[in-house]
This record gives C-alpha cells, sequence and structure tokens, in this order.
C-alpha cells in the first residue's frame, strides 16, 4: 500500500499485515473471527486505501487501516445486487474506479454509490458472453478491455465501448489440461505475465498469444501460481504455500514459506 506494507492471506490461519520498511508483521486477522477462518484468496488496495480481503466461502472483508475496522460484504439470496457467491477469487480496479470481483457464477461491477453488484456471467446460447461463469483473475488492457480469466482456461477480452466479447484461449505446447489464469500483471510495453494453474505465462498484448515466462520457466513450470506482483526490478510470486522474489536485473531469487506471526505455528496456501 502507500506505506508500505504487505499483505499476506493463509488457508485457513487468518491474514497478515508486514511492514516491509521495518521488516516486521504489524497486525494479525485471527482465524477467531468471521471470515478469516476461510481460506484468503486475494487480498487488494484500492485508490482511497481501502483492504479488500477475499475469502473462499465468507465473501469479502474490506479492511480501513485508519478505523482498524473492517465490513464484510456477502451473497445474499434473496437481492440479485448483492455479490455472486461467496467464494470471491480475483478483484480488480480500473481507471475510472470502478472495482470489479470475481465470485461463484459471475463477474462482479460493484457500484458504490448504491453500494450494490452488477453482474456478468456466462449464457451458454451467447457466444458474447463470458467462457464459464467462474471467475479466476480480472485485468485492465492498455486500451481500456477489461480481460478475465476463467476456470476453462480463456482470457475473455471485453470491449466496454462495443460491449463485445472476445474468448482467447490459452495454449501452450505439451499441455491438453486448461490452463486457468489467476492473477495479471504489464510486465513491459509488450508483455502481460500471467500467474495460472500451469506456471507463469507471458501474454503478447498485440495479438494475444501466450509462451511461457522463460526466465522462471524452470522454478514454477506446471506449478499453481496463484499471484505474481511487480515492485521497481522484483517479482513477488505466490505459489506452492510460498512467497518467492525474482530480481529480473541480476536473476537472483529468494523462497520464503513461513508467515505465521506465532513462531509455533507455519501458515500455508499464502496469498
Amino acid at each position: 500500500d502507500s506505506k508500505n506494507n504487505l499483505y499476506i492471506g493463509t488457508e485457513k490461519q487468518g491474514a497478515l499485515i508486514y511492514d516491509l520498511n521495518n521488516k516486521k508483521f504489524t497486525k494479525y486477522f485471527s482465524p477467531d473471527t468471521n471470515p478469516f477462518y476461510n481460506r484468503i484468496n486475494d487480498i487488494f488496495v484500492d485508490r482511497n486505501q481501502l483492504i479488500w480481503i477475499l475469502t473462499k466461502s465468507g465473501g469479502i472483508a474490506v479492511y480501513s487501516p485508519s478505523a482498524d475496522k473492517f465490513i464484510q460484504a456477502i451473497r445474499n439470496p434473496l437481492s440479485s445486487s448483492s455479490l455472486s457467491g461467496d467464494n470471491c477469487t480475483s478483484i480488480f480496479e480500473d481507471k475510472t474506479g470502478i472495482i470489479w470481483v470475481g465470485a461463484t457464477g459471475a463477474l462482479n461491477k460493484y457500484d458504490a454509490t448504491n453500494i450494490k453488484f452488477q453482474h456478468f456471467t456466462n449464457d451458454p446460447l451467447n457466444i458474447n458472453s463470458l467462457s464459464d461463469k467462474m471467475v479466476r483473475g480480472i485485468y485492465e488492457a492498455d486500451n481500456g478491455d477489461l480481460l478475465v480469466g476463467t476456470d476453462g482456461g480463456f482470457v475473455n477480452q471485453i470491449n466496454r465501448t462495443t460491449n463485445t466479447i472476445i474468448r482467447h484461449r490459452i495454449k501452450l505446447p505439451g499441455i491438453e489440461k486448461p490452463c486457468v489464469p489467476m492473477y495479471f500483471i504489464d510486465l513491459d510495453e509488450k508483455t502481460i505475465l500471467i500467474a495460472s494453474s500451469v506456471g507463469l505465462i507471458a501474454m503478447n498484448k498485440k495479438n494475444y498469444t501466450f509462451s511461457r515466462y522463460n526466465p522462471l520457466q524452470s522454478v514454477f513450470q506446471n506449478k499453481m501460481t496463484r499471484q505474481v506482483l511487480k515492485r521497481n526490478q522484483k517479482l513477488y510470486v505466490v505459489s506452492a504455500s510460498s512467497l518467492y522474489i525474482f530480481d529480473t536485473v541480476n536473476g537472483e531469487i529468494n523462497k520464503y514459506n513461513n508467515f505465521s506471526s506465532d513462531p509455533l505455528k507455519r501458515a500455508t496456501n499464502a496469498t
């Protein structure tokens, strides 16, 4: 965030805030508190410095560091404008400030003014809809198109001006199963880096072709990579319950796999 804090989620062992400047943990969200007993699927800091903590079955906790309080958003079966589901997998804030959430059943567009969600989902009879109903990753292309990764191994390119969708299937040599895109970041002016169910994938921005990310292919090939972040010259990659920090200039890589604030515990499945 703006204060150089790193947010870490775990598998049913809560969430933590780590101060990168002072190299210490500063807050622990205990699994004894709802919804932090769930797997933490994703953590996102919006432009207002609110922290969106996405869980596997408890919806979203929106945390305010200034107030040190959070509110919870969950699916309401009696409301068509609540979250589409409580398994929330991905989140993105576009250039206009709109928050998009991937959850069970749909892509959710958050209306902050009216505090409600609009749903975009798969329609088997409409090719101009999402490829399937389980959204895993969301991103905004340089031209404003929304990129939505789904369980079937597709990047759905949504043109919000024409309201059209192009489905791009991720195909890699030797991989028959779906390559599920989980997380997107800008690597450089030509490439988007995707954390996926089969490792790190480089996507060409111009023609939407896909290939392995060569510098880390031997480390993450065919391994689930849940998230990737870029800060200056370093990549931060979450995979197999561990955090990897890769220096893109000198090639140095470090691995960390104990995120618990309790020295007697080891947190797992970090996000």
